[in-house]
């Protein structure tokens, strides 16, 4: 995490009063401290137009702050933070998900998958989970022209690591053509007959009015082994009207 010029600063004047209520040899010491993060301030702050020491006594125990203050007043405001579309910020989230625990379940279902590509580090085959935890199999688009197949025109990258260059692209099964046929394998996703889009904004819009289960649809690549995920969803709320006393027959 990048500090700003200002957190650097507050700092360093606390390590200056710490220092006021030492004895020698741990008061020097502490004054240095303080000077170190003065001269991280200076580093922090060359991107919005700079801070000098220059007139600064760093011997000192009690030195004139406004010659600091005053510069570090001047400064230009920090950038602003990076949209949530911009690529860098989606790999940097990437990169966070995958550091994180997971639970002892999705421990257990990312060990499965990482057996199925051995090729891949643990880093990246942690990015590939959470990227398309249901992938049968994934390639650089030029292994998978190696074999006869395309990415297809719509496909979403899986984004990884790779040595000497910040990311690479790699593409699952399902983003490939030609498509397979799933039925010739007994695959339990395989469906025949045309899909019109209309269908899923009319089916989301039925689940939402269930009322003894829930539902969400997840608009996103799962991969060519996972359609979705089940949990135990507890006491749901009770309608009034479903909750009303039964009235005896006329």
């Amino acid at each position: 995490m990048r500090f700003s010029p200002e957190a650097h600063v507050a700092v360093a004047k606390l390590a200056r009063t710490k220092a006021k209520s030492l004895e020698e040899p741990e008061r020097t010491n502490e004054i240095r401290r303080s000077n170190a993060f003065l001269v991280a301030a200076v580093l922090a702050a060359k991107d919005r137009g700079g801070i000098s020491l220059s007139g600064f006594d760093r011997e000192a125990i009690d030195p004139d702050w406004a010659i600091v203050d005053e510069q570090v007043r001047c400064l230009s405001p920090p950038p602003t933070q990076p949209s949530p579309d911009d690529p860098r910020t989606q790999v940097r989230q990437l990169v966070k998900q995958a550091i994180e625990m997971p639970t002892a379940e999705g421990l257990a279902d990312f060990l499965d998958f990482t057996t199925r590509f051995r090729r891949l580090a643990v880093w990246n085959a942690r990015m590939a989970y959470i990227q398309r935890p249901g992938a049968r199999a994934i390639a650089s688009e030029l292994e998978w022209q190696s074999i006869d197949r395309y990415v297809l025109p719509d496909a979403v990258p899986i984004i990884i690591l790779w040595p000497f260059s910040p990311t690479r692209f790699v593409y699952e099964l399902l983003d490939t053509g030609p498509l397979l046929p799933r039925d010739s394998i007994s695959d339990p996703f395989a469906a025949k007959g045309e899909f019109k889009a209309a269908t899923l904004s009319t089916l989301a819009s039925n689940l939402k009015k269930q009322k003894a289960f829930r539902i969400s649809i997840e608009p996103r690549r799962q991969g060519y082994d996972y359609a979705g995920s089940a949990a135990a969803q507890g006491v749901l709320p009770i309608d009034p009207t479903l909750a009303a006393p039964l009235r005896g027959c006329p």
